[in-house]
């Protein structure tokens, strides 16, 4: 799997290095590495990963750390993804996907919320206010509070998951055993679907980047797609 690789690819790099050993060239060194790897994505997150544990130590005095060897280290350049999945593309991998996928691809595409935020829904985000059911929440990563009109199509991608299940539960997408799922885990069915569709480069963030520029095409002004 790739987690395994990634996993094998950490090891072979940083070996049994302690945090005090770890200095900006090493950090400089694994970004490159990961660039000729063909993964600079994923090594500029590994790096941004690394340095907030690194920061976390030196503010709170752990490890005798002085300082964040990342605080420096170049970054591998990324470019604007433009990849536009079609809608026979999108049906292909929806209509072979299980029901929690399907929900996840159907409330990204329609809410343009991150995997990660939607997969922490529970009941207690649906609420009523002046008439109107609603989706509301903060999103995790900038902490804004959002609030998304309820429709027919939303409450159907629910009720799909529900009818599926063994068990209720709290939250909106979960196993069938009721427990929430961690976005690797579902992302992982996610991929085997598009496999099975005979795709490529087509991820799981791209449905709320589809939804977005639908959105545009239907004449929605560009403001209103970016709040």
């Amino acid at each position: 799997t790739d987690y395994t690789k990634d996993v094998v690819y950490l090891k072979a790099f940083f070996g049994q290095m302690l945090p005090l050993d770890v200095q900006t060239p090493h950090v400089t060194q694994y970004v490159t590495l990961g660039r000729k790897a063909g993964r600079p994505v994923r090594a500029n997150r590994e790096k941004a990963a690394l340095s907030s544990c690194m920061s976390w130590m030196v503010e709170y005095g752990k490890g005798d750390l002085k300082f964040n060897p990342c605080k420096g280290a170049r970054r591998n350049m990324e470019t604007a993804r433009d990849r536009y999945i079609s809608d026979a593309e999108y049906q292909s991998v929806y209509d072979l996907a299980s029901p929690p996928v399907r929900a996840l691809m159907e409330l990204g595409y329609r809410t343009l919320q991150r995997p990660s935020d939607i997969l922490k829904w529970t009941r207690s985000n649906i609420v009523e206010e002046r008439g109107q059911t609603l989706l509301s929440f903060r999103q995790g990563k900038t902490g804004t509070a959002v609030k998304i009109a309820l429709t027919p199509t939303l409450k159907k991608a629910f009720d799909d998951v529900a009818a599926a299940r063994k068990v209720s539960s709290l939250f909106l997408i979960c196993q069938q055993n009721g427990s929430p799922y961690k976005f690797s885990g579902i992302h992982g069915m996610y991929r085997r679907h598009v496999a099975e569709a005979g795709l490529k480069d087509f991820g799981i963030y791209d449905c709320k980047g589809k939804g977005a520029t639908d959105m545009y095409h239907d004449g929605v002004p560009l403001a209103d797609i970016s709040a």
